[in-house]
C-alpha cells in the first residue's frame, strides 16, 4: 500500500496536475499569495460593504443576543474558528466571512439544548440539532448562522500528550465511519474507550465527528476564558487565542490561500443575499433586535 502510495504521488499526480494545467495555476496562486503576504497587511483589510456588510451586522445583534442569554443561565462559550479568527484580527467579522462559530464543552452543550432553543425562539431564531455533538441556530430570512461545536476532554493517564490524543482521534475517527448509524450511547462509549475518559483538566479536542479536525488543546489555553471586542460588543474567548489559532490555522496573519468561501442556499445563492431575494428588510430587522437586552 506504501508503495502504491508513494507511486501516486511522486509519478501520477506530478503528469495530471501538468496535463491539465494544474501546476501552472498552483504556481500562480503561490504568486498571489506571497505578494499579498508581503505587501499588504490583513488586519488593515476593508470590512464588508453592501449585503455582506448588512447580514454581518445583524449576524453581530443575534450574538449579543446569545450571549446574554448565557451568561443569564451559566452557560459558558467562546468564540472559534473564523469568529475567533476575525475577533483577534479585524475586531469583528473577517470581511468575507459569512456565518459565525462557537464553542462550548459537552457538559455546557447539554446545558444550553435545554434552555436556548426556547429562549432564541422568542426572538424569532430557529435551532436544529445536527447531531449530539452540534447545533445550530439560524435567522434564514436575515442568512444568519451560527454554529455550535463542542470539546471534550482527555484525562492523563489515557493520554499524557497531543501527539498521543491525534492518534486516538485517527483511530476513533475509523471507528465513527463503519459505527456512525449506532446510537448515541455506543458511539460515546466508543469515544471514551478508544481516546480516553473525559477530565476537565486534561487535553481538550473537538468532537465534531464528522469534521475530523483533531485539533487538541490544554487546558490552560482554553481556560479560564477571557473577553474581546467583536463588532463592538464583549465576547467570550480561549485564555490564550494565540496558540488557540496557531492549532487551528497556523499562521493565522496570512492571506487565505485557498480562496474566500461563502455559505450558500436555496438555489445555489449565497446565504447574505436571502434577506434581499426574500424581500426581507434587514436594516429593520437589526434595528429592532438591537433593542433587545437580556438580564
Amino acid at each position: 500500500m506504501k508503495i502504491l502510495t508513494s507511486i501516486n504521488t511522486r509519478v501520477f499526480q506530478p503528469i495530471f496536475r501538468k496535463l491539465t494545467g494544474w501546476s501552472d495555476l498552483q504556481e500562480q496562486v503561490d504568486t498571489m499569495h506571497f505578494i499579498l503576504d508581503h505587501c499588504l497587511d490583513i488586519t488593515k483589510a476593508p470590512k464588508a460593504t453592501g449585503e455582506l456588510r448588512k447580514t454581518q451586522l445583524a449576524a453581530a445583534e443575534f450574538l449579543r443576543i446569545f450571549h446574554e442569554i448565557c451568561v443569564k443561565h451559566d452557560i459558558y462559550y467562546w468564540l472559534d474558528y473564523g469568529t475567533l479568527l476575525g475577533a483577534v484580527r479585524h475586531g469583528g467579522f473577517i470581511p468575507w466571512d459569512d456565518d459565525m462559530d462557537i464553542s462550548m464543552t459537552l457538559d455546557d452543550f447539554y446545558k444550553a439544548d435545554k434552555i436556548l432553543p426556547c429562549e432564541l425562539k422568542k426572538y424569532g431564531f430557529e435551532y436544529r440539532k445536527r447531531s449530539n455533538w452540534e447545533a445550530v441556530f439560524s435567522k434564514w430570512d436575515a442568512g444568519i448562522i451560527l454554529d455550535v461545536f463542542t470539546i471534550d476532554s482527555v484525562n492523563p493517564e489515557y493520554a499524557s500528550n497531543h501527539n498521543e490524543v491525534r492518534k486516538r482521534l485517527e483511530i476513533y475517527n475509523k471507528y465513527w465511519l463503519k459505527h456512525k448509524n449506532e446510537t448515541f450511547e455506543t458511539i460515546n462509549d466508543a469515544r471514551h474507550r478508544i481516546i480516553g475518559k473525559e477530565d476537565n483538566n486534561g487535553i481538550w479536542y473537538h468532537t465534531a465527528e464528522s469534521d475530523f479536525d483533531q485539533t487538541v488543546f490544554d487546558n490552560s489555553t482554553i481556560f479560564p476564558l477571557r473577553q474581546m471586542k467583536f463588532e463592538g460588543y464583549d465576547f467570550f474567548i480561549p485564555n490564550n487565542y494565540d496558540i488557540y489559532l496557531q492549532e487551528e490555522f497556523g499562521n493565522y496573519m496570512s492571506f487565505p490561500k485557498n480562496g474566500v468561501l461563502h455559505h450558500h442556499g436555496d438555489g445555489g445563492n449565497p446565504i447574505y443575499m436571502n434577506a434581499k431575494r426574500k424581500g426581507f428588510d434587514i436594516d429593520e430587522f437589526t434595528a429592532k433586535i438591537k433593542k433587545i437586552h437580556i438580564t
